[in-house]
């Protein structure tokens, strides 16, 4: 044998045992890859749906809460209405009694929020008290005057039915804002 066939032999071998090595190689790391990638996108596909369940249970607790304080709004409109109604016949021996009904229910609404706040959008509670607090004080003014003097700067209509509209605009607007917040189109 020559030198010249002795280096080919050597360097096809060592060609063929490193093509073999690489090959090897190769599929090693290929198996481990796909491993490594099939564990991360179960744990991905884990932290989806851990995600979504959460997501999913606050809204439901977020909706739930939402009904209690559109429930509580209304029976404050209520009030608020009848309120109006006696503020506008000048009946002062029920105006401290519906004065004191509406704040009641208001307390009602403001003790939800602050019980439920980490379920409340700070732009509900924003509307809720911008809605709701100053007629609150209105009629705290109310309940120790006995008088209709407190409701003279609402400059509330004369009639029943602009009455009961007025009475109804803080949970309108309120209401606007709780379906923003909740994601439900209006």
């Amino acid at each position: 044998m020559d030198v010249f066939e002795i280096i080919l032999t050597n360097t096809l071998l060592v060609s063929a045992l490193g093509f073999l090595f690489k090959v090897w190689i190769e599929k090693r790391l290929t198996h481990h890859l796909n491993v490594e990638l099939e564990e991360f996108r179960g744990k991905i596909a884990k932290d989806i749906a851990k995600s979504t369940a959460q997501e999913n249970w606050n809204h439901a607790q977020k909706m739930e809460l939402y009904g209690q304080l559109y429930a509580l709004m209304v029976e404050a409109d209520f009030e608020l209405k009848t309120l109006y109604l006696n503020v506008a016949v000048k009946n002062v021996e029920y105006i401290k009694q519906r004065a004191q009904n509406f704040c009641e229910k208001y307390l009602a609404i403001n003790s939800l929020l602050h019980k439920q706040a980490l379920l409340v959008e700070d732009s509900v509670e924003e509307a809720i008290q911008a809605a709701y607090r100053p007629l609150f004080e209105i009629a705290m003014q109310a309940m120790e005057n006995g008088t209709t003097e407190a409701f003279e700067s609402l400059k509330l209509p004369g009639d029943a039915d602009g009455l009961a509209e007025r009475a109804d605009e803080p949970r309108k607007k309120v209401l606007s804002c709780m379906k923003i917040a909740a994601g439900i189109s209006t």
